[in-house]
């Protein structure tokens, strides 16, 4: 066995060191099995050595998807089930399950986690050899390492991620002159900007190794350093942000990090790898023994491939350690850090399903779920400690062959938390050019951007993001104050036939503007947002930029930071209908940004202001208001009585006016995952918090 097993999987391991031998009649029934103690000799058949330990389990999951295609070949009318024993798994490669995988409708392929053990296929490798030194850190070097055969910008040490080096060690730093272009990239992007002095030091080791962490309004771009000019303060990168705009600007007085500095080591459960060298130092946590810890560095970036794939279920495996490096030219993109790669990837592939799986520890996504795909379901899985989102379906570029459009796929009940460790702009679910999605009962937590994502297209032009379903989703803590310009729910472009409704969305923090619940950016349409609980935001419950007769009824939205109900742009068309909704807040604006003309609708909704009165723009109060702006018929100010709303309560006492307005009471205890899940393991935040 190349690894050393952790935690749950040590037990595992050790009770089927007990067992011994098991008898077939007692193993619940598989056509192949697969066990850290099996051979790929043997014939797969059976779930543990036999006593002569002749026959028994194969030990790679290779040798039996080899085994299965011989089956599916043979018996293209049978399913087929493959069991995997607890323990841990290194991938040499990349799995590809393709057409010669596949089931059939009536004959599926499955492949699980044996009945109540841990399984855990990894694209990592465990480090071992360490010394210790003089000052007690571990240090031992890896040759591949050196050669450049292998590079790796994760570390997982007993199950939890470990950092690189960074400086500050406390907050951020902050450019002095702002971002400005080399004639190289003249129009293409920033590669250069003012440092503080004393912030950037020529004279540290490797640095080309060392990375720039520029924070933009709504990304973040990681650009290593090319040279630093001492004199000037100057710091130029490799490579250049995304674009040379206004969001890719590298803003005088923006902040900024720097990461994988050598001399920076120095803090308890930080890393360094020295690429030239190999060498590889590590400062232990407290209690930590070379012997008795488990130290992992990915080596494959993807770990599971799904292409021409169908009728396929894996159920109850654990993937992890996925890899992600950044390229010499550095990472920049212009939203949402779509172009990250996933560790598990789905192309052209129909009616395949993850399910109650877990994906943890990568440095890149979850999920991916590309081009032409249908009807492919993740459920009930766990994706946490993610170097960027949780679940990517569709593709940026509009598809106008119906036959071949990425729809009808399904994410629910769903943990998705605790990432975005790498790439803080990434997103728990997104949708792309992709209609006819179910997003529902996930729980969406940790992140540092938008919780779920919705379209690909800016304004009014095409779009094939349409009649997507986001129901009953918790979302929470996100934002946590590092990025501007997000929303819990967040769409884009023209979109008829999506609906959100049932979802509970609080605690979303940006730093600067747009930190809304519910959020219609640019061209959304025909969009319908109903029976949502939004609370607790920066900016606004509900926002909308710009689009056209979105309908906004039966919510429930309250203590808006800045206001509860914000508009951007002015147009000559109706831009939403917001009606029956109740509005609750305590002495902060009521409406926000611009509610100038008249192409909107306001009307039987409740507004209760806990702290004073309910003034609408110029500080009219709702007679006045309906009187001078002709909105807002058949709306009533009165207290909604709510049990405990400054806790999260917002569950209607008895006498509620709320019914005055034809408020209908729904479920916000139905939001998020209708399965349990095991208590999180620690993991510390990824980015300085304001």
């Amino acid at each position: 066995m190349i690894m050393r097993l952790s935690g749950l999987a040590v037990m595992i391991g050790a009770a089927i060191g007990a067992m011994g031998t098991l008898a077939a009649s007692a193993a619940p029934r598989a056509d192949f099995y697969v066990a850290n103690n099996g051979s790929d000799a043997w014939s797969g058949k059976l779930a543990a050595p036999n006593r002569a330990r002749k026959d028994g389990p194969f030990a790679s999951p290779a040798r039996a998807q080899e085994a299965v295609r011989a089956a599916r070949a043979a018996h293209p009318d049978r399913p087929v089930t493959v069991l995997i024993r607890g323990g841990l798994y290194p991938l040499l490669a990349t799995l590809h399950f393709g057409g010669a995988d596949s089931g059939s409708a009536k004959a599926e392929v499955t492949w699980a986690a044996y009945p109540g053990e841990v399984p855990v296929l990894s694209g990592g490798r465990r480090v071992s050899g360490w010394q210790v030194g003089a000052e007690g850190r571990w240090q031992v070097t890896l040759p591949s390492v050196a050669s450049g055969a292998w590079n790796f910008g994760q570390l997982y040490v007993n199950g939890s991620r470990r950092c690189r080096p960074r400086l500050p060690k406390q907050g951020t730093y902050n450019v002095t002159t702002a971002g400005s272009s080399t004639p190289a990239n003249a129009g293409k992007g920033f590669d250069r900007f003012g440092f503080r002095d004393g912030d950037l030091n020529a004279s540290w080791q490797n640095l080309s190794d060392v990375e720039v962490l520029p924070i933009h309004i709504w990304a973040m771009s990681r650009l290593r350093i090319a040279n630093i000019d001492s004199a000037a303060h100057l710091v130029t990168t490799t490579g250049p942000t995304i674009a040379a705009a206004f969001y890719e600007e590298i803003r005088s007085g923006a902040r900024y990090l720097v990461e994988n500095v050598k001399e920076g080591l120095s803090e308890p459960g930080e890393w360094y790898l020295d690429r030239h060298s190999g060498e590889l130092t590590y400062i232990p946590m407290a209690g930590e023994k070379p012997a008795s810890t488990e130290v992992i560095a990915p080596l494959l970036d993807r770990l599971v491939e799904f292409a021409g794939a169908s009728h396929i279920t894996v159920r109850g495996i654990t993937f992890a350690h996925a890899s992600w490096n950044t390229p010499p030219q550095g990472n920049s993109f212009y939203q949402a850090e779509m172009n990250i790669p996933a560790a598990i990837y789905f192309e052209g592939s129909h009616d395949t399903s993850l399910d109650a799986d877990t994906i943890r520890n990568t440095g890149n996504w979850g999920v991916e779920i590309g081009a032409n795909c249908q009807r492919n379901t993740v459920s009930r899985c766990l994706m946490t400690d993610l170097g960027a989102g949780g679940v990517k379906i569709g593709i940026a570029g509009v598809v106008t062959d119906e036959a071949t459009l990425t729809s009808h796929n399904t994410v629910s009940d769903c943990r998705i938390v605790h990432s975005g460790r790498v790439h803080p702009a990434a997103i728990g679910v997104w949708i792309g050019q992709s209609p006819y999605n179910t997003i529902t009962h996930n729980e969406i937590a940790d992140l540092y951007y938008t919780g779920i994502s919705v379209g690909w297209t800016w304004g009014y032009a095409a779009s094939a993001s349409h009649h997507n379903e986001i129901s009953y989703n918790r979302i929470h803590k996100i934002g946590q104050k590092l990025l501007s310009d997000m929303g819990g729910i967040y769409n884009l472009g023209v979109s008829p036939g999506m609906t959100i409704h049932h979802n509970v969305l609080s605690d979303i923090n940006s730093n600067d503007y747009g930190g809304w619940g519910i959020y219609f950016d640019e061209g959304s349409t025909g969009v319908v947002a109903y029976d949502n609980l939004v609370y607790d935001t920066k900016s606004a419950p509900f926002h909308q930029h710009y689009g056209e007769k979105n309908v906004v009824r039966n919510n429930i939205f309250a203590l808006g930071r800045e206001a509860q109900l914000m508009r951007t742009r002015e147009e000559d068309h109706l831009a939403f209908t917001a009606e029956g909704n109740i509005l609750y807040y305590n002495n902060r604006p009521l409406l926000g940004s611009n509610w100038n003309g008249s192409q909107f609708a306001l009307k039987r909704n409740l507004y209760w202001n806990a702290g004073g009165d309910v003034l609408f723009p110029g500080g009219l109060k709702l007679a006045a208001w309906q009187q001078a702006r002709k909105q807002d018929e058949g709306s009533i100010v009165a207290d909604p009585k709510f049990a405990d709303p400054e806790h999260g309560d917002f569950t209607l006492k008895p006498g509620s006016s709320a019914a005055k307005i034809g408020f209908q009471p729904f479920d916000v205890k139905s939001a998020g995952p209708r399965v349990a899940f095991p208590k999180d393991a620690p993991v510390a935040p990824a980015f300085p918090l304001p």
